[in-house]
């Protein structure tokens, strides 16, 4: 049996630049995997969205399904929980929104 894992994500800006970053531990809180990216353009909502993205799409790879993500933006979260009741809403962040959704239904 696989243990749970977690992973913390967050964006960050500085002037232009727009980056993403997590990492990746197991349930003994040892450090497996941490993992960065540049986003060219999107607004601080997407951005997280993209980290989170990220921070899944690294543990399915790893082979983790058993995974706690933790995010300190709440917007994003009601994105991605109230993505099945608004599915005729259209807004801009909805193509990472769906590619989460993906993901979390992946077994």
């Amino acid at each position: 049996m696989q243990s749970q894992v977690k992973i913390n994500v967050d964006e960050s800006f500085r002037n232009s630049y727009m980056g993403v970053g997590g990492v990746l531990h197991d349930h003994a809180r040892i450090w497996v995997e941490g993992f960065v990216n540049s986003i060219p353009n999107g607004d601080y909502v997407k951005v997280e969205l993209l980290a989170i993205k990220e921070g899944l799409s690294a543990t399915w790879n790893y082979g983790f399904w058993d995974v706690v993500c933790e995010t300190d933006d709440r917007e994003a979260c009601n994105d991605i929980l109230c993505h099945e009741t608004n599915r005729g809403r259209v807004h801009l962040r909805v193509g990472v929104v769906n590619n989460i959704c993906a993901l979390l239904r992946r077994n």
